[in-house]
């Protein structure tokens, strides 16, 4: 699978972090007592809509029988995968690496390779807390550019969010961590980051987050792909279960917002929820702390919020896969509040054709020009109830509203919307 295909055309990258693997204990803890790879388990994950694996704990120099058994199933089912192979990190001379990677980049399912997830540097994350020096920005910088040098191959890392509730750090120190890294891989293919805002319920730090990223982006013309949360409680072993977060609402609107911003790529974390970020106070499998699939096997929660929002994805992405972003619209108060920093907000009450939005409880209005066509992503702001969005035009148009539910043409200088908690249409004005 040439990278390119990821972004060029008309199918959006769903992606999962922690793909199936056979059982498996490190040294630190217990992954997974489960053998995943089994036919039910990537059925499971092409049911939830998801079409690219971006990490799978098996790396074809350690465990090359259970590896090729992936790119098997992978193949089977139509999933893209991002592989790991350690040798490659040292490897010189494109034409050794292209030599190496002949066992299994002729599978239609090959997208790449997962150099690093969240490389640091001495003064990005926290250093109190965090593992930088396993992970150092520099060396795997180095690996990502190597492999973004062949044509037709990716190098995929995935960065540090910023955090408020980071102690030493400052929103000047992430910048500076995310133009390092661009700086170190020049040849950058996509940017891609993980900030999970229901850890903290800091939408402010969100938003400023996102509005960077989409930036640096842009300057760089490069997708950028973001994560979702599915779920908490992650490493964090034998902590007290608290009530299901994020709830159906929030995991709505946290996707429905990432697309608004206009990212081109979502992300599950986790997909397979890891045994050891799943034990409650009682030592038992908790199936509702995290993941998509809970790490007894079943779906969770989660799985079926993210089976309902990857309909919404199949619904648009065609449009927001070819379109321009060109900034948000927020409306209310709380959305205004929150979206303050961000630095692609339009100017006045409208975009183009639409010239004020009135919502019943704020909303966000993400801006695209598609093809010399105005679309208009329109979100529910609220997380809790279903609520009424009406959008008036300077005239009558010709319109299509888009969504998961189905497409419909309208006519009309008014274009009301009952949306659920958290919901999204598209509306794409001819």
């Amino acid at each position: 699978m040439d990278y390119q295909k990821l972004f060029t055309g008309d199918v959006m990258p769903i992606a999962g972090y922690y793909g199936p693997i056979a059982s498996y204990r490190d040294k630190a803890c217990l992954y997974t007592t489960l053998n995943y790879l089994e036919d039910k388990y990537f059925q499971m994950l092409v049911d939830c809509g998801l079409n690219l694996i971006n990490t799978v704990d098996c790396d074809y120099t350690e465990e090359p029988e259970n590896f090729m058994k992936t790119m098997d199933l992978c193949e089977k089912f139509g999933l893209g995968i991002f592989i790991k192979d350690r040798a490659l990190e040292t490897m010189e001379g494109e034409q050794n690496i292209i030599e190496r990677m002949k066992a299994y980049s002729n599978y239609e399912c090959f997208a790449g390779i997962r150099v690093i997830d969240e490389p640091g540097t001495p003064y990005y994350p926290d250093p109190e807390r965090c593992g930088c020096p396993t992970r150092p920005l520099a060396e795997y910088g180095k690996i990502a550019k190597k492999l973004n040098d062949i044509p037709g191959l990716l190098g995929y890392v995935n960065l540090y969010p910023y955090y408020t509730g980071l102690r030493a750090v400052t929103f000047e120190d992430y910048k500076r961590y995310v133009l390092e890294y661009c700086e170190r891989v020049p040849n950058l293919k996509v940017l891609s980051y993980d900030h999970y805002v229901f850890d903290e319920y800091d939408y402010k730090a969100f938003y400023n987050n996102m509005s960077f990223i989409r930036d640096v982006a842009r300057e760089h013309n490069v997708p950028f792909w973001a994560y979702l949360q599915c779920g908490g409680q992650w490493n964090r072993r034998g902590m007290t279960s608290l009530p299901i977060f994020p709830a159906d609402g929030e995991f709505y609107w946290n996707g429905n917002v990432t697309l608004a911003m206009g990212a081109r790529g979502i992300q599950y974390f986790p997909t397979i929820a890891p045994h050891g970020d799943s034990i409650n106070e009682k030592g038992e499998i908790d199936p509702c702390r995290n993941g998509l699939i809970a790490a007894d096997g079943s779906a969770t929660p989660w799985y079926y919020m993210a089976m309902n929002f990857n309909k919404q994805i199949a619904a648009v992405d065609e449009v927001l896969m070819n379109a321009e972003h060109i900034g948000i619209l927020p409306v209310g108060e709380t959305a205004k509040d929150d979206t303050a920093c961000v630095s692609c907000i339009v100017d006045g009450s409208g975009y183009r054709e639409l010239n004020n939005v009135i919502a019943e409880n704020g909303a966000l209005v993400g801006c695209f020009d598609y093809r010399g066509k105005t679309a208009l992503y329109v979100v529910n702001y609220d997380m809790k109830n279903t609520r009424n969005i009406t959008l008036q035009f300077d005239r009558e148009y010709e319109y299509e509203t888009i969504c998961a539910a189905g497409r419909e043409n309208h006519t009309g200088a008014v274009c009301k919307l009952a949306l659920t908690k958290g919901d999204a249409t598209l509306l794409v004005i001819k």
